[in-house]
């Protein structure tokens, strides 16, 4: 058993048995693993500030691209560090995915293939799609996270 389960399991416990229905963390596949292992019943949401962080170090490219296809690719950058992780609308997250997808000239087999993957697990970190679970308004790890959202 590897510690993160270990600590998953005694916090259990330490509740009476009572399992959280909902955890937030970061993208830390070790801790994402433990959660599915240890409590199978609990949401697991990923904290909004730490994607975005996520999003802005593969992506920070696309702010420095110059001459043709610049403002497409600062506008591409927004909405990947923001509209979609941070809009609520299904409609507007579909739509905006449309146009991210539709950009492979500008992100290239690799990036796509790792946003596919991130898409796969939408539901976790992205506001159209979560789930509606009592968090009290909290989509991040941390209230000064969620200041600099």
């Amino acid at each position: 058993m590897d510690t993160y389960e270990w600590i998953l399991k005694n916090l259990v416990n330490f509740n009476q048995g009572e399992a959280p229905r909902v955890l937030l963390t970061d993208f830390d596949p070790s801790m994402s693993g433990a959660i599915e292992r240890a409590l199978p019943n609990t949401t697991h949401l990923l904290c909004q500030w730490h994607m975005q962080q996520n999003f802005k170090k593969h992506f920070l490219y696309l702010n420095t691209v110059k001459g043709p296809g610049s403002l497409e690719a600062r506008q591409l950058y927004r909405y990947l560090t923001g509209d979609v992780i941070f809009n609520e609308s299904v409609k507007n997250f579909w739509k905006v995915s449309e146009i991210i997808f539709n950009s492979e000239h500008l992100l290239g087999p690799e990036r796509i293939k790792y946003l596919r993957g991130m898409w796969q697990i939408k539901e976790k970190w992205t506001m159209a799609f979560s789930p509606k679970n009592f968090i009290a308004g909290t989509h991040t790890t941390s209230r000064i996270e969620a200041v600099n959202a």
